[in-house]
């Protein structure tokens, strides 16, 4: 499976090449939707039943979610009954107007983010597992039959087949290699308005071709496809930032300590033990 390129100013190279690529594919529409910071899980059904669930993962087969996601969803999909095998793909979240229920669960949760991991543990209970929302974004079908000819049509056999979608936004206007970059800044504005009304923590737009077969022919760099973009700008900009480390704390993990570093973003009010020893006292993240 394909990683989705990330771009995080609108001076980035990787824009560029993204525009490029609508350019040399004669400016497709374009299919907009806001990049859910979840938890990825695959889900499979059989006939409807959900017979199996499984976080995402590159290198292994996932952890076992099927429990979850049961509680999450239900055991039967009756929109895919008839359907033969069927996989959806999406992101399980919490809703932000739910974080101070699931910290009645654990104090300890900071965000909504964060609370995906302790909502859905192996030992998490169906009071817990039922804060969550699954986001589906794609269908895999064993019938090829039923296959969808653009993302917005499998948003649209998604949505008719109960499941919640991340918002999105599609564009038939017409652009050039020249004007993409203003249509993209445009399009985004307009997500940012919106962003609060949507009730999650996302952390950019994903933009792609719309049409399936357009987008298929656009030219694979790697494990990149030159068809899709995250864009990480505007309220979703990653900034670097420069600080003093105080100290390190070693933190306990499943089979060993690791180095967790404390930070003063302040260099002028940090405070740096020098009999530490650890010799870097500054850091760029």
């Amino acid at each position: 499976m394909l990683s989705i390129l990330t771009v995080k100013s609108w001076a980035a190279p990787e824009l560029t090449k993204f525009i490029q690529s609508l350019g040399h594919l004669q400016s497709p529409p374009l299919f907009f939707s806001y990049k859910i910071n979840g938890h990825g899980v695959r889900v499979v059904y059989k006939d409807g039943e959900l017979v199996k669930a499984t976080s995402r993962a590159r290198a292994s087969a996932g952890r076992d979610l099927t429990r979850q996601m049961r509680n999450i969803l239900g055991d039967h999909n009756s929109g895919l009954a008839g359907w033969g095998m069927v996989e959806v793909r999406g992101e399980v979240a919490l809703p932000t107007d739910r974080l101070e229920a699931a910290r009645e669960f654990n104090s300890e949760i900071k965000s909504a983010f964060t609370a995906v991991s302790s909502l859905i543990k192996p030992s998490s209970t169906l009071e817990e597992n039922s804060l969550l929302e699954f986001f589906a974004y794609g269908m895999y079908f064993e019938n090829r039959e039923n296959v969808v000819s653009s993302t917005e049509e499998e948003y649209g056999k998604l949505d008719s087949c109960g499941f919640s979608t991340p918002v999105y936004f599609v564009t038939d206007e017409d652009y050039t290699q020249a004007s993409a970059e203003g249509m993209l800044k445009s399009i985004v504005e307009e997500a940012e308005e919106a962003y609060n009304d949507t009730g999650l923590y996302c952390d950019g737009i994903v933009v792609q071709i719309n049409n399936m077969d357009t987008f298929s022919a656009a030219a694979i760099e790697g494990k990149y496809s030159t068809g899709n973009v995250a864009l990480k700008v505007g309220v979703w900009e990653q900034n670097l930032y420069a600080g003093v480390v105080q100290t390190v704390v070693w933190t306990r993990g499943k089979s060993k300590r690791s180095p967790v570093a404390i930070v003063s973003e302040n260099a002028d009010e940090a405070e740096i033990d020098e009999t530490k020893g650890f010799g870097i006292n500054s850091v760029t993240n």
